[in-house]
């Protein structure tokens, strides 16, 4: 027959650990809560400032004068923020084009010509000047003094009504689009900002650009051509 053996814990009882005072609580419940929303706010800081890819220079150019037109483009480097601006200024009446039909809006593009304005300046500056002769320098001077004739023949043209335009004038006759156009840009950019730009920049490179567009109204005169500018 078996017998059961039993064994009697007389170790004195642990007590159950007593449950922290109510105001202890909350305050745990609050610090938990501040740090959640410390870190939501952290993540969304993160997430804004994030660095966000660069579009291919060698893109497509009507999305290049929109990324021209950014503060991350105006955040980068003179040396990158040339590697956008060069394909822009060589291609320029595909982009008159674009703010014509819609496809570039006005504040699109003048965004983009306070951001990258005196840079395009500063690189055909620096061709002008690289060239080794004054017969170089006139040619080239002819050929942008032409190119601005023809863009203010053009902007012109672009400030009409569609009623008032000139027919056979390339107007699309797309009410939409001419409304998405609006005018091209004239003069109505931020003066704060192109200040800031001039300012910003340095000595030489604003010692250059003057000299540059001194030339370019010499031969404007010796051409017999208005000062450029709003007519």
């Amino acid at each position: 027959m078996s017998h059961n053996t039993y064994t009697i814990d007389t170790r004195p009882a642990v007590p159950a650990p007593a449950a922290p005072p109510k105001s202890h609580r909350s305050r745990l419940i609050w610090a938990s809560l501040a740090g959640i929303a410390l870190c939501v706010a952290a993540g969304i800081y993160l997430w804004k400032t994030r660095a966000l890819p660069l579009p291919s220079a060698q893109g497509d150019h009507i999305m290049l004068a929109k990324f021209v037109g950014t503060d991350q483009f105006a955040k980068l480097p003179l040396a990158k923020q040339e590697e956008y601006v060069r394909p822009l200024l060589d291609n320029r009446w595909e982009l008159l084009d674009a703010i014509r039909t819609g496809k570039l809006s006005r504040e699109e593009a003048e965004r983009g010509m306070q951001n990258a304005g005196m840079i395009a300046f500063n690189l055909q500056a620096r061709d002008y000047f690289s060239l080794a002769t004054q017969q170089e320098r006139d040619a080239m001077a002819d050929k942008l003094i032409d190119e601005q004739e023809r863009t203010s023949s053009l902007v012109k043209l672009l400030r009409m009504s569609p009623a008032t335009r000139p027919a056979g004038s390339g107007d699309t006759g797309n009410p939409a689009s001419a409304s998405a156009a609006g005018a091209p840009p004239r003069g109505s950019m931020d003066a704060a900002r192109i200040k800031s730009r001039i300012e910003n920049t340095d000595p030489l490179t604003r010692a250059r650009i003057a000299e540059f567009m001194g030339s370019l109204k010499s031969r404007r005169d010796a051409r017999g051509l208005p000062p450029m500018g709003p007519r």
